[in-house]
């Protein structure tokens, strides 16, 4: 249930977020406990008790939906049936699967993105295009590097 790993899985992008994420918890006084600032209980109550609209929105929009809308996505039945095949042949174990219920996480984590995307779907934000500070070849402008060619990319077919 750590959003930033549902999104980022092992890359540097999500040390990033989680130190945000700390940071955010710090700034309104909420202690996380033996919990990371990311996981999805702890960024529900930082945004109950987050006056910034801005963040709580961003949060909603940007962050929950789509870390809830791929933890839905894994409930799928061949999604299930992959990973216990996985699990069975890396590990041999026996995996006890209620069958009405399935995964007691489905009904709330489908609950979870239902409410999300009632309340922050219909936000937009302003897409930022990354532009490099010193052009789109660095190397053309580095003065140390001013006798190199510059260095075109070339599609590859």
């Amino acid at each position: 249930m750590d959003i930033g790993y549902v999104l980022f899985g092992e890359d540097y992008k999500r040390g990033d977020f989680l130190v945000h994420m700390k940071r955010e918890q710090e700034k309104i006084g909420h202690d996380c406990g033996c919990e990371l600032p990311d996981n999805l209980a702890m960024i529900l109550e930082l945004m109950a008790l987050s006056d910034e609209e801005e963040l709580v929105n961003e949060l909603g929009k940007r962050i929950l939906i789509p870390a809830a809308d791929k933890m839905s996505r894994e409930f799928a039945t061949a999604r299930i049936e992959l990973r216990a095949k996985l699990h069975k042949k890396k590990q041999k174990v026996f995996i006890a699967k209620d069958e009405k219920v399935g995964n007691v996480y489905e009904g709330p984590v489908n609950a979870l993105l239902n409410m999300l995307r009632v309340d922050f779907d219909n936000l937009q934000f302003e897409t930022v295009e990354f532009k490099p500070e010193f052009g789109q070849n660095f190397l053309v402008n580095c003065s140390s590097c001013s006798e190199h060619e510059p260095v075109v990319a070339k599609k590859v077919k």
